[in-house]
């Protein structure tokens, strides 16, 4: 780290991994799952650069890069037995390799025109680009065919995720409003678009408003929120164990209220 002023600062960093074949990689969590018993330990290296800061009370930044390379990644693909019947076949999938952008911006427009008086409001994102594939990938049989996944896009690997919002905040009461948007990615290494039984195929991307509330009494205060207040459908994974195989849906609207107090 190296402090360009008293405000402003870039960064890096240089690390390696290493992630040894755990106990509960090599137990089948359902019936349709099938292990690899040759797994190997796998092992990598993360860098990344970046610069973070503030201007006076108005702007808080940190934008940075990274890259991730993992070697002999242990993951899953989704393939066929004698039956046609799809499994989650644990293994090395192979080598693959993460870079992309990081951002978080932070703004408040009512100090940079000098309306402090009339409360406070921050204009918020933190923002993710990750571009993820496999540099090398395992060779295996798919659909009748040896199908290398060297290539394919990394799986539970979205390539962008944002969480943006305001929150506005007079005297003792405070609300914030925050989307949260992630894209599209598969679920698995071999890139399965569609399955019958739901275990593995795209995660569509979506997006969540939430909403949040504070009352400072002083001593005591009340929260009240609601996620998902647009009602949003979604989902967020696919599984193969209860209570599934299929897919994992999101939180529907939910509300909650909530008071504290200062002892």
């Amino acid at each position: 780290q190296y402090n360009l002023s008293n405000n402003i600062n870039v960064y890096g960093n240089v690390s390696q991994a290493y992630r040894p074949v755990q106990y509960n990689d090599l137990i089948p969590l359902a019936s349709i799952d099938k292990i690899d018993a040759d797994m190997k330990d796998s092992h990598g290296y993360q860098a990344d650069f970046g610069f973070r800061g503030s201007i006076q009370d108005i702007l808080r930044f940190d934008a940075g890069v990274y890259l991730l390379s993992y070697v002999d990644r242990i993951g899953t693909i989704t393939l066929k037995d004698s039956t046609s019947t799809s499994y989650n076949y644990k293994t090395n999938t192979g080598t693959s390799e993460a870079k992309g952008v990081e951002i978080y911006i932070e703004f408040h427009p009512l100090n940079l025109t000098g309306l402090g008086s009339a409360g406070d409001i921050s204009i918020f994102t933190s923002t993710s680009t990750d571009h993820a594939l496999y540099k090398a990938g395992s060779k295996i049989v798919k659909n009748g065919e040896n199908t290398d996944i060297g290539g394919n896009k990394l799986e539970n690997a979205p390539e962008f995720i944002s969480r943006s919002g305001f929150t506005y905040s007079y005297k003792r009461i405070s609300f914030t409003v925050l989307y949260s948007y992630t894209s599209q990615f598969f679920s698995d290494a071999a890139n399965t678009k569609f399955t019958t039984s739901g275990i593995s195929g795209i995660v569509p991307g979506y997006g969540v408003f939430d909403f949040s509330g504070v009352v400072d009494f002083g001593q005591f205060n009340l929260n009240v929120g609601v996620n998902n207040f647009t009602g949003e459908k979604y989902f967020t994974r696919r599984i193969s164990t209860y209570p599934g195989p299929g897919i994992l849906p999101g939180d529907g609207r939910t509300f909650y209220i909530g008071v504290g107090a200062k002892i």
